[in-house]
C-alpha cells in the first residue's frame, strides 16, 4: 500500500495536483494554529486588564507579535486564492485537451446509444475487415471512464437494455441492466439450452421486470422442435400485463443441421397472440406457427437459411406472404436451392401493396427467378438481387435474370428510385426491356458483373434511365477496361443529363489516367480501393 502512495505522488501526471493540494493543506493548517494562538493571546490580555494591571510596555511585544502574524495570516490568504485558481485551471485541462468533455450531456448520451447499436454486417458498404468482439458490454465501458460519463450513462436507460445474460449465475450483472434500463424497450437474448436451472433462472428473473414493457426477443441456436414456442409462452404466459413483444429473431443453431423447413409440423404452436410483432428474422429454422395469425401487421420480414424447399413449403411461404398486408420491407437470403421445379411460377401472384424494399440476396438462379416472377410489388422502391458471390470470384457464369426481372419490373412500380445488381447477369436481348422499365431510377449499383460494360453502354448510347444520378461500380475483376468509355460517356454526355455522383468500390488494375480523367470530371467521384482506402 505504501509503495502505490508513493508511486502515485512520484507520478509526472499528479505531481502538479499533489504539489498543490499539499500546499492547500499546509496553508490551511497554518491560519488554524495562528488562529489559535491569537485566541490564546486575547484571553491572557484579557485576564491581565480584569487584574488591575493594565496594558504596559511588556505587551506591546506581544502586540508587535500579533501583528505579524496577521500579516502572514494575509498573505497566506492570498496564497491560498491562487492555489484554488491553479487547481480550477488543472481542473480543465482535460476539457481543454479532450473535446468530447465540452459537449451536453444529451449529446453524449447520444453517442453512447450510437456505439451500443451493433453494426450491419450484411450492408454492402460496411467495412468486412475481422474485428475482436468486446470482452465486456459498451455500457459498461463507458460507465467507467470517468465520473462524469458514468453519471451521463446512469441516466441514459436505453444504453442498459440490451440483456444477454452473459454473466455467470445467479446473473447479478444482468438483473441490474434491467433496473438500470427502467422501463424503456428491452432486447433480450435468450439460449433455450442453458443448463436447466440457469434456464429457469433467466426466465424468473425476466418475469420481474417485463411486464407492460415492449421486448425484442431472440432465440439463438435452436436445435429442436417448439424451443421457440417454449420460449415465447414462457415470456408472455404470466401476469396479468404480459409484455408486448414487437421484434422477434430466430436463429436456428447450424452444426444440428435441424429444422431447416419452412414450417414445422403441427403441435408446437404460440397460445398466445403477437399481433404486436412488427419486425420478424427466421434464420436456419422455421417460421412458429401461432394459434392467433401473427403476422397482419409484420412490416419487416428476413429470411435467411431456409434451404429445404419443396413445392409445399413454397405454398406456405406464399400463405404467409398474402397475410402481410402492411409488410414494407422483405429481404430473403440464400432462401431456396437450385432445384425449384418451373411449377410453382405458374400459381398466382402475390400482391404486396404496402412493400417498399425487397432484398434477395445469396441466392440461385433459380430462387431469383422464383421470388420475380411470384411477388408483385405496386409501392416498391428499392431492389437489390445478389446472386452467388463464390461464383463470380470463381469465374463462373452468374444468375442469368433478364427475362424474370423484366416480368417483376412490368408489372411493379413504374417509379422504382434505386437498384442494385450484385453477381447476377442480364442477357443482351433482354437487356434494353429491362431498362425501359426503370424510367424513374436514380439510384444504381452495379457489383461482380461480367457483362457491366455491356450494361454501361446501354445506358448511354440507348438513352434509358434519363433520371439516373448516382451510380457505383463495384468488385469487378473481370472486363474492367471495357467500362472507361461508357463511363466517360455517362459523365459528359450528348443528348442526356449527366451523371452527377460516380463511386468505384474495390476494383483492380484501373488505368491511372482514367481515374485522373474521372476524378476531374465527374461532379462528384469516389474512389474507395481494394485496402478500402479513400482516394
Amino acid at each position: 500500500m505504501e509503495a502505490s502512495a508513493r508511486s502515485s505522488e512520484t507520478s509526472p501526471k499528479d505531481t502538479p495536483l499533489a504539489a498543490l493540494s499539499r500546499s492547500l493543506y499546509n496553508a490551511s493548517r497554518s491560519i488554524q494554529l495562528y488562529a489559535t494562538e491569537v485566541a490564546t493571546f486575547r484571553q491572557e490580555y484579557d485576564r491581565e486588564v480584569l487584574e488591575g494591571d493594565g496594558p504596559g510596555t511588556p505587551h506591546l511585544d506581544t502586540f508587535h507579535e500579533i501583528d505579524s502574524r496577521i500579516g502572514e495570516i494575509r498573505a497566506m490568504e492570498t496564497q491560498l486564492v491562487a492555489c484554488r485558481v491553479a487547481l480550477q485551471e488543472f481542473r480543465n485541462w482535460p476539457t481543454v485537451l479532450v473535446p468530447i468533455s465540452r459537449l451536453p450531456p444529451e449529446c453524449i448520451s447520444q453517442i453512447f446509444l450510437m456505439g451500443s447499436n451493433p453494426v450491419d454486417q450484411e450492408d454492402p458498404d460496411v467495412d468486412q475487415s475481422p474485428s475482436c468482439p468486446p470482452r465486456k458490454p459498451f455500457c459498461l465501458t463507458v460507465s467507467t471512464v470517468c465520473h462524469r460519463w458514468r453519471d451521463i450513462a446512469l441516466s441514459t436507460p436505453r444504453l442498459w437494455s440490451n440483456i444477454e445474460f452473459l454473466d455467470v449465475p445467479l446473473f447479478k450483472y444482468s438483473e441490474l441492466m434491467l433496473e438500470r434500463s427502467r422501463g424503456c424497450p428491452l432486447y433480450i437474448r435468450v439460449h433455450p439450452h442453458l443448463f436447466e436451472e440457469q434456464y429457469h433462472i433467466t426466465l424468473h428473473i425476466l418475469r420481474r421486470y417485463i411486464s407492460d414493457r415492449d421486448i425484442s426477443v431472440t432465440v439463438k441456436k435452436i436445435a429442436y422442435p417448439g424451443d421457440t414456442e417454449f420460449v415465447i409462452n414462457q415470456l408472455i404466459n404470466r401476469g396479468e400485463s404480459p409484455p408486448r413483444i414487437t421484434e422477434l429473431i430466430l436463429a436456428g443453431e447450424p452444426k444440428y443441421g435441424l429444422l431447416r423447413s419452412l414450417i414445422y409440423p403441427e403441435g408446437f404452436d404460440i397460445a398466445a397472440p403477437l399481433g404486436g410483432v412488427r419486425y420478424l428474422s427466421v434464420a436456419a429454422t422455421y417460421l412458429p406457427r401461432c394459434i392467433i395469425p401473427a403476422y397482419a401487421d409484420l412490416v419487416e420480414l428476413r429470411l435467411s437459411g431456409i434451404i429445404d424447399h419443396s413445392s409445399t413449403d413454397l405454398s406456405q411461404l406464399e400463405e404467409i406472404l398474402r397475410s402481410c398486408h402492411r409488410l414494407v420491407f422483405l429481404r430473403a437470403s440464400n432462401v431456396g436451392g437450385s432445384d425449384i421445379p418451373p411449377s410453382v411460377h405458374s400459381r398466382d401472384p402475390v400482391v404486396l401493396r404496402s412493400l417498399q424494399t425487397i432484398e434477395i440476396v445469396d441466392a440461385y438462379d433459380a430462387s431469383v427467378n422464383y421470388f420475380l416472377r411470384t411477388l408483385v410489388a405496386p409501392a416498391l422502391d428499392a431492389l437489390r438481387i445478389q446472386g452467388k458471390a463464390s461464383a463470380y470470384d470463381d469465374n463462373l457464369p452468374a444468375p442469368e435474370i433478364g427475362e424474370a426481372l423484366a416480368i417483376f419490373l412490368a408489372t411493379s412500380n413504374p417509379h422504382l428510385r434505386s437498384v442494385s445488381l450484385d453477381a447476377v447477369e442480364i442477357p443482351r436481348d433482354d437487356l434494353v426491356p429491362m431498362l425501359e422499365h426503370l424510367p424513374h431510377i436514380s439510384s444504381l449499383r452495379l457489383s461482380r458483373m461480367h457483362g457491366i460494360s455491356r450494361f454501361l453502354e446501354a445506358l448511354s448510347s440507348e438513352r434509358l434511365c434519363l433520371q439516373l444520378e448516382s451510380l457505383v461500380v463495384a468488385n469487378i475483376i473481370y472486363g474492367h477496361h471495357a467500362i472507361f468509355a461508357p463511363l466517360r460517356a455517362l459523365i459528359q454526355p450528348e443528348d442526356r443529363p449527366p451523371l452527377q455522383r460516380l463511386i468505384i468500390r474495390e476494383c483492380k488494375d484501373f488505368n491511372p489516367s482514367d481515374i485522373a480523367w474521372l476524378s476531374a470530371n465527374a461532379p462528384s467521384f469516389i474512389l474507395v480501393s481494394c485496402d478500402g482506402l479513400f482516394k
